[in-house]
C-alpha cells in the first residue's frame, strides 16, 4: 500500500496544526487539549471494534473513580471513564437503529436479557408504587 503525495502532505499538516494547537493550548495553560488524540483513538476503537471497546468497560468498571472525587459542586456525579464510555456507546447504537442497520434481535431471547429485563419491570413496579 503505498500513499499518494497529496496523502502525505495531509498527514504531515495534520500533524502540524495538531503541534501548533498544542503549544497554543500548553502556552494558555489548557491542558485538556493534550487528550483529543486518546479521543481520536477511542472512536476508531468503537466504530471498528466495539467489541474491545465494550471488554475494557466490563475491566474498567471496577476501578472507575467517581467526579466528586476530583472536584466539588457539580450538578452531576459521574464514574470516570466507564459511564461517558457506556454514553458513547448508546449513542453509537442509537444512530445504527436510525440508519436502519441489522439489529440481531436473538439477544433478546436470552435467559440473562429476560432476567434483566424481570429486573427493570420489578424496578418500575416498586418505584411506582413507593412514597
Amino acid at each position: 500500500m503505498s500513499l499518494s503525495k497529496r496523502d502525505i502532505a495531509g498527514v504531515y499538516t495534520a500533524v502540524l496544526m495538531f503541534l501548533a494547537l498544542s503549544v497554543y493550548f500548553i502556552a494558555k495553560h489548557q491542558f485538556v487539549f493534550l487528550l483529543v488524540p486518546f479521543l481520536f483513538v477511542f472512536l476508531f476503537v468503537a466504530i471498528f471494534a466495539l467489541d474491545k471497546l465494550l471488554l475494557f468497560v466490563v475491566f474498567a468498571t471496577p476501578v472507575s473513580l467517581q467526579l466528586s472525587e476530583f472536584t466539588q459542586g457539580l450538578p452531576i456525579n459521574m464514574f470516570l471513564p466507564t459511564e461517558p464510555i457506556l454514553f458513547g456507546i448508546l449513542l453509537l447504537f442509537i444512530l445504527k437503529v436510525i440508519t436502519g442497520r441489522d439489529i440481531d434481535y436473538t439477544i433478546i431471547k436470552h435467559p440473562i436479557s429476560i432476567l434483566i429485563f424481570v429486573q427493570l419491570a420489578w424496578l418500575m413496579i416498586t418505584a411506582f408504587t413507593s412514597t
